[in-house]
């Protein structure tokens, strides 16, 4: 919502989580956007009741908790919800080759606050796990859209909590130089 609440007239924001959506309330605040409304409910719920016809949808690190079966259902109840010309963003960590990531990324996180953490790839459940981009594109067509933009990022991690303007700077720097 602090991406993009200053572009909208009307700003909604939807978790099940009522701590996010506390944080959430303190980050808006705080940046002064102040014309949002804050639903604490389940997507899938908030999708089904849903009246409106939305300009954007954002999705940040939302689609990778979701068991993998219900992620094609989801972009259908989006794509619903959106006006003709309305547009979907997207934001989850993606399957990729660990071989590929550049020598610079990985010195980073060696250092970084991440270090020993890590999702395990023998959990049930899908939460945390990476989405494979394949299928994730396969779902996003199913679902009706059309993929007009796509870029890649690496995750990058500061090196100490709360994150000093040098890490800052740092991970910028990363980001501009190996991400597309």
């Amino acid at each position: 919502i602090q991406r993009f609440g200053r572009k909208f007239k009307v700003v909604l924001g939807v978790d099940h989580s009522a701590e996010m959506l506390s944080q959430a309330k303190m980050n808006l605040q705080a940046a002064e956007i102040h014309h949002t409304t804050l639903i604490n409910q389940d997507i899938f719920t908030f999708l089904d009741s849903a009246v409106s016809q939305f300009d954007l949808v954002t999705s940040i690190g939302c689609l990778h908790h979701l068991p993998p079966i219900t992620i094609s259902t989801l972009l259908k109840k989006v794509h619903k919800c959106l006006k003709k010309d309305g547009q979907l963003l997207l934001a989850d960590p993606i399957v990729v080759d660990l071989c590929s990531q550049p020598k610079a990324i990985v010195e980073w996180n060696s250092a970084s606050v991440m270090v020993g953490r890590q999702f395990s790839v023998e959990v049930e459940e899908a939460d945390e796990a990476p989405l494979d981009h394949g299928d994730l594109c396969a779902s996003l067509l199913g679902a009706g859209f059309v993929i007009t933009h796509e870029s890649r990022g690496w995750e990058l991690f500061p090196h100490r909590l709360p994150a000093p303007a040098e890490d800052k700077r740092a991970i910028e720097e990363l980001h501009e130089r190996y991400s597309n």
